[in-house]
């Protein structure tokens, strides 16, 4: 059964009033969201056991792909791998004997993304690199009203938004409706990166939820003016609205090999050590809150 839940002002109530002398408040805009995050069914969050196993089977199955006997598309990704990696002398192999870049890649439109999306990667005063971003923009933009739909698609998409410059998912996003129109797309490669894109947008809107429940129920108490009864009941909404657990996650970031997968598992689990700082930092939060809101007497 799922729970409507309407983010309707609530009423004044005078139970357990705790605010003698009402504050002034401070007017805000509606949440562009609406209610979309306070209404909550599980089978729209909750990643179930058969959408794992087929995660788990479609992931080895990629891995197989990479693994396997090289081919023209695998070409492809080993040569942006190794443009990216190289660096600029990797470059030289695409020029002529007159130093240009070989008007045959013209005709590689692939090859010519692959270019493109390398020379982003350049730094100031790397002449080759500049000289491989205006030959590929160049042709590129050529190219667009000649090549199929989902290879202009790909083109705009590119030029508009380098992969180094775009956020991963919403990158990936983007081009899945790109490469699903692609006739050479990869049947088991395509509905990996579907399924693997369905289920982290479960988590995120599932961690969504919970944080703006917290928010909606702590907008009542201000409203109310309500106190919890006792520090069990506030800590119950308060850990959750700090976002400290979540942050947490964060501490690990920018350790490298040092983490393990191990390591976000015992993180995510919210363990008695994970909570202990949750509620410190919500305390702490709680003691500077409360010295601005004195000084500026808002809610």
């Amino acid at each position: 059964m799922s729970i409507q839940i309407c983010a309707l002002a609530a009423p004044i109530s005078t139970k357990n009033v705790g605010i003698e002398n009402a504050r002034r408040s401070v007017t805000y805009h509606p949440s562009v969201w609406g209610d979309y995050f306070l209404e909550y069914t599980s089978d729209l969050t909750d990643i179930l056991t058969h959408e794992e196993q087929e995660h788990q089977i479609l992931k080895e199955e990629v891995n197989k792909l990479l693994a396997a006997t090289p081919d023209d598309f695998a070409h492809k990704l080993d040569l942006v791998d190794s443009i990216q990696r190289l660096g600029v002398g990797v470059f030289d192999k695409f020029k002529d004997k007159q130093g240009k870049f070989d008007e045959s890649l013209v005709s590689n439109v692939q090859g010519l993304l692959s270019l493109y999306e390398a020379a982003q990667f350049r730094v100031h005063g790397e002449e080759t690199l500049e000289e491989a971003l205006t030959f590929s923009i160049t042709h590129l933009n050529s190219l667009i009203l000649q090549v199929s739909n989902s290879l202009s698609g790909q083109i705009r998409e590119a030029l508009e938004m380098p992969i180094h410059k775009t956020l991963t998912r919403l990158g990936a996003r983007r081009f899945l409706s790109i490469y699903q129109q692609d006739e050479s797309q990869n049947d088991i490669l395509l509905n990996f990166a579907k399924l693997d894109f369905n289920l982290l947008q479960k988590m995120h809107q599932k961690e969504l939820y919970n944080i703006t429940r917290a928010y909606f129920e702590e907008a009542k108490w201000a409203y109310n003016g309500y106190l919890p009864i006792d520090m069990e009941e506030y800590m119950k909404v308060a850990v959750t609205s700090s976002g400290y657990i979540m942050l947490s996650t964060t501490c690990l970031v920018g350790m490298g090999e040092l983490v393990t997968k191990e390591a976000f598992d015992w993180i995510s689990s919210e363990s008695i050590a994970v909570k202990g700082s949750a509620i410190i930092a919500r305390l702490m939060d709680d003691m500077a809150g409360h010295g601005v809101t004195s000084l500026n007497s808002i809610i």
